[in-house]
């Protein structure tokens, strides 16, 4: 993690999943993206947002590319750690999401 530059204010996942709205995937991927937020912050003492997207091959690629630019540019945000399905990001970006998600 040292490796990780102190500008970095987003690690953004894509992960194509068949089953990606399962309760199980959800719920590692989160503990995963938890732990990658913790171990950056605990070696460069920065606050960076883990965001995974579980997605399958039906999603349209352009539309993952547009979530993802729409974050890019956002300091870290509420949720350090969030793991999110298509069908959560289809009407919502994803920072609103993290949102919803938080409260």
């Amino acid at each position: 993690m040292s490796t990780v530059p102190g500008s970095v204010s987003h690690v953004i996942v894509v992960i194509d999943h068949p089953h990606c709205t399962d309760a199980w995937t959800t719920s590692k991927v989160h503990r995963w993206a938890m732990s990658i937020h913790r171990r950056i912050q605990r070696a460069r003492g920065i606050d960076t947002d883990v965001t995974a997207l579980l997605v399958n091959r039906d999603v349209d690629p352009h539309l993952i590319c547009e979530r993802i630019e729409e974050l890019a540019g956002r300091p870290p945000g509420v949720n350090p750690a969030a793991v999110h399905t298509m069908h959560d990001i289809r009407a919502h970006t994803i920072a609103q999401a993290s949102a919803n998600d938080f409260i």
